[in-house]
Order: C-alpha cells, then sequence, then structure tokens
C-alpha cells in the first residue's frame, strides 16, 4: 500500500492499545534520517506486516511485534552502522509506555520472553 494510505495503519485485533496514528506522528517528530529512507517508515511497515504474519502462524505476541515494527530503528542517527540504535529505541518505548500504546498485557504474562519484558522493561 502507498505511504500515503492510510489503510495499512489500521490493525486488527491487539492484545493491547496502540494508537498508532499518534505514535506514529510522534516519531516522524523525532525521526534524525529520511523517513522515506531505507530505515525509515516503509520499512517498519513491511516489518510489521511481515511480522503479524508470523505471529498468526507461530502464536508471537502480535502486539508485542507490532510495537518492535515501529520501535525497532525508530532512533537510528544513520543508514548504515549504527551499534545502539536497538537500545535507544527499547528505552523510547519505554519513556512512551502508557501515553501512545499499552504494554501491560504483554509483559505481565507469566509466559512473556526475557526480550519482552528487557523491551517494555519489566
Amino acid at each position: 500500500m502507498p505511504i500515503g494510505d492510510p489503510c495499512w495503519l489500521k490493525a486488527e485485533i491487539f492484545m493491547g492499545f496502540i494508537d498508532r496514528r499518534l505514535l506514529i506522528d510522534h516519531l516522524r517528530e523525532q525521526f534524525q534520517i529520511n523517513w522515506l529512507g531505507h530505515h525509515g517508515i516503509p520499512h517498519w511497515a513491511r516489518v510489521r506486516a511481515n511480522g503479524l504474519m508470523l505471529a498468526r502462524e507461530t502464536g508471537a505476541n502480535a502486539h508485542v511485534v507490532e510495537l518492535f515494527a515501529w520501535f525497532h530503528d525508530a532512533r537510528r542517527a544513520n543508514e548504515h552502522q549504527d551499534d545502539g540504535h536497538g537500545a535507544r529505541g527499547a528505552a523510547m518505548a519505554k519513556e512512551l509506555k502508557g501515553q501512545y500504546f499499552d504494554a501491560t498485557d504483554c509483559t505481565t504474562k507469566p509466559h512473556a520472553t526475557s526480550a519482552e519484558r528487557q523491551f517494555f522493561g519489566q
């Protein structure tokens, strides 16, 4: 779907709440590199789509998968080697939790993985 088409913002049913429009607006305001570049929003949308397909097949937590798609490259400083960009994205997710999305359902379940607990700060 074209980037201007809001249909890719529509979601199926997830385990938690994400205000996609406001979250993406916030991410765009702080994004340091080309929004439409290799690690920008088109890439995030592909990561989201592929991740959600895999989640349906594997039983992975779709809410965590979607949040990962939005945050995994959100704090990149460049399109090339950028050690630490994932940790910076996770730190931003922790700061925004409760403002643009709810992560409680993903992190409080006994079967939450260590990656989920680390990503959401629990």
